[in-house]
């Protein structure tokens, strides 16, 4: 999918919409803020991206990701820190679908990408600090477009996509998690992750969620059915993170 143009199939709108709209709205577009920077460089730094009208913050699925990385890297016996990048993140639900067809879908992701691409700039400047960097939703479209721009030497760990609406089913490299068919891609169109960091990225999408491309859907998959796959997405980017030698390539 390019940059200037985003073509969308009817019935994938309907199945995304129909979605967001079970999905219970948590604000509407605001001017958005500087992203939000650690005081200190940690061992790690979780960076988030929150889905739709869900900033500030990080919002659930994603500060869910963040907790269980950073007891998990507490007992690891790392210093942990979380980031958020407040975006407008455009409410899909409240606009009715209409935010994808009059700029302001576009314009939230486009803000949201420099914001955080500015952010693992001013992080990579933490010496030994290793970052991950997850988005939800709406969010997870800003994290790869972000990633377009990061210079190759960023220090990124980890990159985790939960519910993507531009999963791109067929690219290599990318960790599948939470059973969803690697056949069709996201119900905005495919984007790829940029091949420098499609290693290190985790793909989440669950059974029944159409936003991301499940075939199936399930009512309250978009917005309640990540608990078990974020734990699953989680327990890889930990022992990633603690450099264990063989569970990268384990799953």
């Amino acid at each position: 999918m390019s940059d200037q143009a985003r073509t969308i199939e009817p019935m994938d709108l309907l199945d995304s919409v129909t979605a967001l709209f079970l999905v219970a709205s948590m604000g509407g577009l605001t001017v958005p803020a500087p992203a939000s920077v650690p005081a200190t460089c940690a061992d790690v730094v979780v960076v988030g991206v929150a889905g739709s009208g869900q900033t500030p913050g990080t919002g659930p699925q994603v500060g869910s990701l963040a907790a269980a990385i950073a007891e998990g890297m507490g007992r690891a016996g790392r210093t942990i820190e979380v980031a958020a990048v407040d975006y407008p993140a455009v409410d899909l639900a409240a606009s009715f679908g209409l935010a994808l067809f009059d700029g302001r879908y576009e314009e939230s992701v486009a803000v949201g990408a420099e914001r955080l691409s500015l952010l693992i700039g001013e992080l990579g400047r933490c010496a030994g600090t290793r970052l991950v960097i997850v988005g939800y939703s709406q969010g997870a479209e800003v994290v790869k477009r972000a990633l377009g721009s990061v210079v190759p030497e960023a220090p990124i760990e980890v990159v985790v996509l939960i519910a993507d609406p531009t999963r791109d089913p067929a690219q290599a490299g990318v960790v599948r998690v939470a059973g969803a068919p690697d056949d069709r891609e996201g119900s905005l169109g495919a984007l790829a992750v940029p091949a420098r960091w499609a290693r290190q990225t985790i793909d989440v999408c669950t059974v029944g969620d159409v936003v991301c491309g499940s075939r199936s859907f399930r009512i309250g998959a978009h917005g309640f059915g990540y608990d078990e796959p974020v734990r699953a997405a989680a327990g890889i980017a930990i022992r990633r993170l603690v450099r264990d030698p063989v569970a990268w390539d384990r799953y």
